[in-house]
């Protein structure tokens, strides 16, 4: 009986608080109609306009690894604006919910033009600090912007600018590996990425490169450095040391993983053993991380570290009336339907813009005769050219009989490079095929701009030259192909574009310097051949 009466008791609690917060919360949308209705506007239309950005968000959080993080990261932030709920204080917005909303909007529109997803993805945390803004103003956004900015945590890196980071990231704790490696008395040697025990060769791919502890490191140590509220550069190289703990602790995996291998074989190397070091020493990472921390607090503060693990301020903000400033009130509510009426208008209208098609040429009757060169097709398979999602291609291997080894001619052509249709990077192909890339530049072929590229594989190397043809302009840099693809878009409707990439075998005992001569030779007859079959620039 007297279990049943407290059982009672407590679920009458329960639903009283649970009346007590809905009764508060319709009290809050009666009194604060506007900025309510505003707030669920602006929600709506960003949810609405970032869709596609967010469903590849959650693809990439549920297939990559290295973000699997990312599904907690919104309710870590969730738990520490919590935190705040009894300092926050409902204020006059402030102007600089307007200024952000435009940064927004613009950020979400460009995304949306040049296809560049991780635009719309900072945009929503933006649209998140306005919102706090127009609620709690300036005190509430300073409040809570640490909080809110862990946030970028979750969202993943462009593939460029993670298979360019990957590649370092492989070569440098190779090179450290190795060292260790013969600090244990086992003869080595290293060829680019792959570790030669002799018997045995391993390579130090993609998931090897310590990437997978290294963002997810990063969020632990930004999170540490924030609760941490003791002195700022501690909190500094809290967060820094988490890149050098990162590539220290995969090298030494990578070393005795070899010195498992030497011994054991290669089984060792596979399976459950490889999985379970690599939690070994994720694991690892944050012990040591948490000892700098503790090792720094004790040296440089000399207090109990639990003095300085808070993740509130020690003074609640101060309170102004919501009545007070209604002329800036409106001003700022008027801002943010404004704006966020235009950026759906405008979101809808570039989603849905008629697209202006030019006619290209048929590339398969392009000439394979220039100057001395001879080309032969290759077609690609029908499952190839449509996973590549290509409206038109090129693929001919070009000879001489002035030369040894053949130049591979490719071109992918495509009519619309918006809704995710654009050339792959060959900074993401080659790495996919395997390949090892060990050093890229930006040199120019009779004036013209393009990216040479020195590939491995296996002992085998490769010279590879790749640029963009972008509505007749000729690109090297990526980026400044997505301001072309965003800028003629917005004038001339159109998204077409292509990429022209030229690779040769690089032989053991030839110089470097010939297979850039052969390249640049076939490139000067090519370049002006090729935009006959590629459509003119706009007018």
């Amino acid at each position: 009986m007297l279990i049943s009466h407290y059982i009672k008791k407590i679920s009458l609690t329960g639903i009283s608080g649970a009346k007590i917060k809905s009764s508060a919360l319709i009290a809050l949308i009666k009194t604060e109609k506007p900025r309510f209705f505003a707030s669920v506007f602006v929600v709506l239309v960003f949810m609405y306009l970032s869709f596609s950005a967010l469903l590849e968000l959650v693809r990439r959080w549920s297939h990559e690894p290295e973000y699997g993080h990312g599904w907690l990261v919104p309710c870590i932030v969730a738990y520490l604006c919590a935190q705040y709920r009894e300092r926050l204080h409902r204020q006059p917005p402030s102007a600089v919910a307007v200024v952000l909303m435009a940064l927004a909007s613009l950020m979400t529109l460009a995304g949306m033009v040049s296809g560049l997803f991780l635009l719309i993805q900072l945009a929503l945390v933006v649209v998140l600090m306005a919102l706090v803004a127009l609620w709690w103003g300036i005190a509430g956004l300073r409040m809570l912007l640490w909080p809110l900015g862990f946030l970028i945590f979750c969202i993943p890196l462009p593939y460029v600018i993670e298979v360019a980071f990957t590649a370092q990231l492989q070569l440098l704790s190779s090179r450290i590996a190795v060292d260790v490696i013969r600090m244990m008395g086992i003869v080595v040697y290293l060829s680019g990425n792959v570790i030669d025990l002799g018997v045995v060769k391993l390579q130090v791919v993609e998931a090897c490169s310590g990437l997978r502890y290294l963002y997810p490191l990063m969020s632990l140590g930004y999170l540490a450095a924030y609760c941490y509220q003791g002195p700022l550069w501690i909190r500094g190289v809290i967060f820094v040391a988490t890149i050098p703990i990162t590539v220290a602790l995969n090298s030494l995996r990578i070393a005795v993983m070899a010195w498992l291998v030497e011994h054991f074989g290669l089984a060792v190397a596979e399976g459950f053993f490889h999985d379970f070091e690599g939690w070994l020493i994720f694991a690892l990472c944050m012990v040591l991380l948490a000892l700098l921390l503790w090792s720094l607090n004790a040296i440089f503060t000399r207090q109990s570290i639990w003095q300085w693990l808070d993740i509130t301020p020690s003074e609640p903000a101060a309170y102004v009336a919501p009545s007070v400033g209604r002329t800036r009130l409106w001003g700022a509510l008027s801002g943010v339907w404004l704006l966020s009426a235009l950026t759906l208008i405008a979101g809808y209208s570039v989603a849905h813009r008629q697209l202006v098609i030019p006619p290209a040429a048929n590339m398969s009757s392009f000439p394979l005769m220039w100057g001395s060169w001879q080309g032969v097709h290759r077609p690609l398979t029908a499952g190839v050219a449509e996973s590549l999602g290509v409206d038109d291609y090129l693929l001919i291997d070009f000879s001489t009989a002035q030369v040894s080894a053949p130049v591979n001619f490719y071109v992918a052509y495509y009519a619309n490079q918006r809704a995710g249709q654009s050339p792959h990077s060959p900074k993401v192909c080659i790495p996919g095929g395997g390949w090892q890339i060990e050093a890229i530049t930006r040199i120019a072929v009779k004036e013209q701009k393009v990216n040479r590229v020195v590939i491995s594989r296996q002992g085998v190397k490769q010279l590879v030259y790749y640029g963009f043809v972008e509505r007749g302009e000729w690109a090297a840099d990526e980026y400044w192909r997505k301001w072309l693809l965003l800028k003629d878009f917005l004038v001339y409707g159109r998204s077409d574009g292509a990429l022209i990439r030229l690779t040769t075998p690089l032989h053991a005992q030839e110089r470097i310097e010939d297979a850039d001569a052969r390249l640049a030779d076939l490139l000067v007859h090519l370049r002006v051949g090729i935009t006959a079959y590629l459509p003119a620039p706009p007018q």
